[in-house]
């Protein structure tokens, strides 16, 4: 877990930093899965801050995979974790090149009724690409 409070930073960037003087948040992290140096993790935010799994997941030592504001912004290329690749072609093309992050499950009660309305997203098809090869290992 981590509840570390944050507040917006102002710069141009609109990043969100940590900050005794922020607002209270909470994140649930779990390891669901872990390769070389990659590990694949379940976010439940309690509370609702900008940006606030980036953040989090980042000041734990888990900065999410692409990011350009809280992680290198690199893309993710498997010659990175797989020793000897070398793609086929003379260049590799990168698997993923957005923030490795993705919204599984949202869960709401439904206002007219009370029920509880859940939905849930497959991995769009570059996040499933890198966790199909990174399970090759």
């Amino acid at each position: 877990d981590c509840d570390l409070p944050l507040r917006p930073d102002g710069d141009a960037e609109h990043r969100t930093i940590i900050d005794g003087s922020g607002k209270e948040s909470l994140t649930h992290f779990k390891v669901l899965k872990r390769w070389n140096q990659v590990s694949l993790l379940e976010a439940r935010p309690e509370t609702g801050r900008t940006h606030q799994v980036r953040v989090h997941a980042s000041a734990l030592g888990y900065a999410l995979m692409c990011d350009p504001l809280y992680g290198d912004g690199k893309p993710f290329y498997l010659s990175l974790v797989k020793r000897g690749y070398k793609g086929d072609t003379w260049t590799e093309r990168p698997l993923i090149t957005r923030t490795a992050l993705h919204s599984a499950q949202i869960s709401f009660t439904y206002p007219d009724t009370g029920a509880t309305i859940i939905i849930t997203a497959e991995y769009p098809k570059d996040f499933g690409a890198v966790v199909k090869q990174l399970d090759k290992l």
